[in-house]
């Protein structure tokens, strides 16, 4: 069964194509209103879904891939994906209604797409930077320098702990795990305002995420909420001891 978050980000997905195209049709821009009604809606809402769904792709395949990689460099590449599909398809369209293509149509339809997806790409990435599940990650303490690099889903999850391997981290939240290109010493500084604690000289971990405390063979363990087991260190030991965790 899909998770409610991917259904949601689906609906709003196509909720911005419908609303996207029907705009379009509405203004009619680059001489289209010659096509006509429907031709002229169904036209745009061709155009902005090839352009939709080539933009998505690759912004999907960025935050798969490149979860650590900022928003802005993401729209520019899904940008210009989108760009290229459009392109290619308003060329294609052209083609079919037998329009004679001399090179200055050709620079004339990059031209066009261009500024016509890159204005789109802007007010969409304007949105997501703002958007609410965004900034109702902020107040949880966490600053940008980390916050930035999760993936969009651990940005709005409850964070548990983070584990250090080699140059990367693996996050633990309440929406999974996650690997992050980054050094454990940098995300503790954007975590000074979060209750939480160095157990291990590879582990932090947050307070509220204690189930339970534990002495295996003489060696105190964190078992978290999430079942993820926290080693706690003799360098840490005291400190946690004195601040109540153990």
């Amino acid at each position: 069964m899909m998770k409610p978050a991917r259904l949601a980000r689906i609906a709003i997905a196509l909720a911005v194509w419908l609303g996207t195209g029907s705009v379009l049709a509405f203004l009619a821009p680059y001489g289209t209103r010659y096509l006509g009604w429907p031709g002229l809606w169904l036209y745009w809402m061709g155009m902005t879904g090839v352009g939709w769904v080539a933009g998505l792709m690759v912004e999907a395949l960025l935050e798969r891939y490149r979860p650590q990689g900022r928003l802005w460099p993401r729209m520019l590449a899904a940008g210009l994906a989108a760009s290229l599909a459009v392109i290619l398809a308003s060329i294609a369209f052209l083609v079919w209604r037998g329009e004679h293509l001399g090179p200055g149509s050709y620079v004339s339809i990059v031209l066009q797409v261009s500024v016509l997806v890159g204005v789109i790409t802007a007010v969409y990435g304007g949105w997501k930077a703002r958007r609410p599940g965004a900034d109702a990650a902020r107040p949880s303490g966490i600053g940008p320098a980390l916050l930035d690099r999760l993936p969009p889903a651990h940005r709005q999850a409850e964070l548990y702990a983070l584990m250090a391997e080699d140059h990367y981290l693996r996050v633990f939240s309440s929406a999974g795990e996650a690997l992050i290109r980054m050094r454990l010493s940098d995300a503790l500084l954007a975590l000074e305002a979060v209750e939480g604690a160095r157990t291990h000289r590879s582990w932090w971990v947050a307070r509220p995420a204690v189930r339970e405390v534990r002495r295996v063979k003489g060696r105190i363990e964190l078992v978290l909420v999430n079942d993820a087991v926290a080693p706690v260190s003799r360098t840490y030991a005291a400190a946690l001891r004195e601040a109540g965790w153990l």
